[in-house]
């Protein structure tokens, strides 16, 4: 730096000081200091014994303002930064007003105290006239605030409200009283100069921001009201500068975002939009006050201001879903098209580099968008492409996922419905409503699942066996080259393959026009490598190559890639290491006994279908057609009685009432003294179903049972137990018995049975609050005899104290007189500072009661 830049930047900083024509008041300070530092003085305490003169002013703003209120500043700045950093917007939801959490910033109280302290210094280390002071008092304020210390905070903005309020001749007036008005107006805002030369070499005095930074302060507390108030008073103030109308703005919106004002919090954000710091800051404001006008019913504006954000964001994650949003709300005569547009928007961003890592977002934004014009295969297509690129987003992948399994079930595709809720990861989803519908349908759907295959098998097994002979023939040969050459194997003996008759290479491999080598030609290595599979089978890389029974051995457990039509319809039939005609002939139900074998297998899938679909995911209309469907193809009275009754059930809870007299009338005439009749005729109004008339009689069984495990009798209770089992199965008091019974065995040192018992509900019910326990008690059995052990060599002495000394009551007087103060306790002052008054609660020490009795004390 040479010479005339040195003597320049003196002479600004001299501008700076003079421009300040009246230094800021100042106000004296009260501080009890260590008794060590009792005689100094700080040289705050020294305001007003001098005239601050020029120099001194030039030298005190110059430290006050870069050693202190610039370093605290910058370390504010910085804990916010850290708190928007660590803060993630989920677009699905609302917004929340700012982009950081207070409890984010509250996490930082190192740093933050750190701000207070520099604060604090620069207050008390220099003269209270400099113009820096009441810069400092706003960062202290704002501090406190983020440190979620809103009392100090209050109490700050307040104190820098009173000590820096205009003064008439060094005298304080009353702050909007009529001693402090102008041409009649009332105003509790600071004037400030309109001077452009003062504004662009002074800082504004922070009174007047003090009171935005209070009203905020009272939101973050709840104090709506008094929020209001100081709102409504700024708002009609002529001396609140315009400088801080956007500021105004701010905090107007934040109090009617929380007061769930919609349209209004819109409106004034619109008008805050420059208080934005960044070019994304805006968006994220402008995607808010689009959600804000959404929620308000104002569609239109809502459309202009995603379309804003999606012009001006660099996320490609806000984009996609203001896309969504503006969507949704669009109301135009040609949505069709307008959905289009969009979707194509969507689809060229997802093949541009820079948003690879965000294509699951995009094609799951994609789905939903199909999903606007009822599209379900388009939506089901992009899901699927959105979960594939998912890779490490998982919580992406859970709802792509999961929207894929709602999608399916809605369909009725329940296979593909199981496959996808399984394959949701349910700790990854959002609401608690998502999980829980996923845990409820999961095992529900893996038994209905299971059961629409066995169905579809058997149905395929009897329409090959219903073939003529020749014709079934042919069918199983085909079918066994087929799942042969899937495995690698070689076709079997008399088949008629041509995969024994040798490699059939040499022709292809010598015979090669124009020269061409075998390695370079792939259509000739394709045709080698497949001849080679047939004859060699599908090799595994290991020592015993060579030995044909090996290689059998690992073709077969080579997993078939699918099923195949006519054996098997969940392909794990095809997976035997037999595949021959005589193994796939013995599946086929062609006896009289297999066919009843397979009609079996079917009634018993349709019939638990139908009890699923009711009583675990009360799918009514799916539970009336798996149950018309067995009653339509079988006639069996075993299952009939019950799902003409259950059937009467259902067709009442979907307002069908002819059926459900159908069925009822059906029930009484092909059952006349049947169960379910007489149970349908006890309850008049046919709301019975047998899953409530066996867990009522479940319910009672089992709590006689309880009652005997309880009373000790424990063997009768064992055998009822197991009686009830058998007829009940699982039930809510499941665990709870098997807990009791596992205590039984436990007093009986059987403690291998009570380990048994308790794993029972530990692996059969690990939702029930008892499975912790059981756990817990699990562990504790294992070490029984260490801890036995331990108990009975460990040698316990009580102490004197401990000892109890009985004491006659008889004639004894109580006698209540208050306890002397305690001598070893001292009174402490306490001062506040009186720079930053600090609300405190104290609670005065009150002496104990003492209740002197003979021999005793309470």
């Amino acid at each position: 730096m040479n010479y005339f830049t040195k003597i320049g930047g003196l002479a600004v900083t001299m501008w700076v000081a003079l421009a300040s024509v009246h230094a800021q008041p100042g106000t004296s300070v009260d501080l009890k200091k260590p008794k060590e530092y009792e005689n100094r003085e700080l040289r705050s305490e020294k305001t007003g014994d001098k005239k601050l003169s020029l120099p001194k002013r030039v030298l005190q703003n110059t430290f006050t303002h870069y050693n202190y209120y610039f370093n605290a500043s910058n370390k504010l700045n910085q804990v916010l930064q850290r708190a928007k950093a660590g803060y993630q917007d989920d677009y699905t939801q609302l917004l929340p007003f700012y982009n950081y959490t207070l409890d984010l910033t509250a996490q930082q109280k190192q740093e933050l105290d750190s701000v207070i302290f520099k604060c604090t210094a620069g207050i008390l280390l220099h003269d209270l006239r400099n113009d820096w002071i009441d810069n400092l008092y706003l960062l202290l304020g704002k501090a406190y605030m983020f440190r979620k210390d809103f009392d100090s905070a209050t109490q700050t903005f307040q104190y820098l409200n009173y000590a820096y309020a205009p003064k008439d001749d060094g005298y304080d007036v009353p702050i909007g009283s009529n001693s402090s008005n102008t041409g009649g107006v009332f105003t509790i805002a600071t004037k400030e100069s309109k001077s452009t030369l003062r504004k662009m070499v002074s800082h504004p005095p922070s009174r007047n921001e003090s009171f935005i930074w209070q009203a905020r302060n009272f939101v973050e507390q709840g104090e709506l009201s008094d929020a209001a108030g100081l709102i409504e008073i700024l708002r009609a103030d002529p001396n609140f500068p315009k400088r801080l109308r956007t500021e105004l703005h701010e905090v107007i919106a934040y109090w009617f975002y929380h007061q769930g004002a919609y349209d209004s919090a819109a409106f004034h954000l619109t008008e805050a939009m420059d208080e934005a710091e960044t070019r994304q800051d805006k968006a994220r404001w402008e995607y808010l006050a689009g959600q804000l006008y959404a929620r308000a019913g104002k569609n239109d504006l809502a459309v202009r201001y995603f379309n804003r954000a999606i012009d001006h964001t660099v996320d490609p994650v806000m984009e996609v879903y203001a896309r969504l949003n503006a969507i949704r709300i669009n109301n135009s005569g040609k949505k069709d098209s307008y959905i289009q547009d969009n979707l194509n928007d969507l689809l060229r961003m997802a093949r541009k580099d820079k948003y690879e890592n965000y294509r699951d977002i995009i094609y799951y934004t994609a789905a939903k968008v199909e999903m606007e014009r009822k599209n379900t295969a388009g939506a089901i297509k992009w899901l699927k492409k959105s979960a594939a690129a998912s890779g490490n987003n998982q919580k992406q992948k859970a709802e792509s996922y999961l929207m894929l399994s709602d999608l399916s079930y809605d369909t009725r595709d329940y296979l593909s419905a199981s496959v996808y809720y399984d394959s949701t990861m349910v700790d990854n989803l959002k609401l608690e409503e998502d999980q829980q519908r996923v845990n409820d349908r999961r095992p529900a759907l893996k038994t209905i699942s299971g059961n629409i295959e066995k169905i579809r098998e058997q149905d395929s097994l009897q329409r090959v066996a219903d073939m003529p002979a020749s014709e079934r023939e042919d069918y199983i040969r085909r079918i066994v080259r087929q799942l042969r050459k899937q495995k690698g194997l070689k076709d079997e003996p008399g088949s008629g393959g041509s995969g024994s008759q040798g490699t059939g290479a040499g022709s292809d491999v010598f015979s090669g026009s124009k020269g061409e080598w075998y390695f370079n030609n792939p259509s000739i290595k394709a045709k080698g490598y497949t001849e080679f599979k047939s004859v060699w089978g599908n090799r595994p890389n290991v020592d015993n190559w060579r030995r044909q029974q090996a290689v059998d051995r690992a073709g077969g457990k080579t997993t078939s890639p699918g099923s195949t039509p006519g054996t098997s319809g969940s392909g794990s039939k095809a997976d035997s290491t037999d595949i021959s005609y005589e193994s796939l002939l013995a599946k086929l139900p062609i006896t009289e006994s297999q066919r009843d074998a397979s009609h079996a297998i079917i009634q018993a899938a349709l019939f638990e279908n139908g009890k699923v679909f009711l009583e675990s995911l009360e799918d009514y209309q799916a539970a009336i057609e798996s149950l018309e469907e067995l009653l339509k193809r079988y006639n069996d009275p075993r299952q009939k009685e019950e799902a003409l009754f259950t059937l009467v059930y259902l067709y009442g809870k979907v307002n069908n009432t002819a059926a459900a007299e159908a069925a009822r009338q059906r029930l009484r005439s092909d059952f006349p003294k049947g169960k379910f009749t007489g149970i349908l005729e006890s309850h008049a109004s046919g709301n019975a179903t047998p899953a409530e008339t066996n867990a009522d009689r479940a319910t009672k069984k089992y709590e006689e049972i309880y009652n005997l495990f309880l009373s000790g009798k424990f063997d009768q209770a064992k055998l009822e137990k197991e009686a009830a089992d058998k007829e009940f199965g699982s039930s809510y008091w499941t665990p709870q018995l098997l807990y009791i019974e596992s205590i039984y065995y436990i007093k009986e040192r059987q403690d291998s049975i009570a380990i048994d018992r308790l794993t029972a509900i530990v692996t059969g019910f690990p939702q029930s609050p008892l499975a912790e326990k059981a756990s817990t008690m699990i562990d504790v059995l294992k070490r029984r005899s260490e801890i036995e052990d331990y108990l009975t060599r460990l040698d316990v002495t009580r102490s004197e104290d401990d000892k109890v000394e009985r004491v006659d009551m008889k004639d004894q007087q109580i006698v209540v007189k208050p306890a002397e103060p305690r001598k070893d306790v001292t009174e402490k002052k306490v001062e506040i500072n009186r720079e930053v008054p600090v609300k405190t609660d104290s609670v005065a020490s009150k002496p104990a009661i003492v209740s002197s009795a003979k021999g005793f004390n309470f």
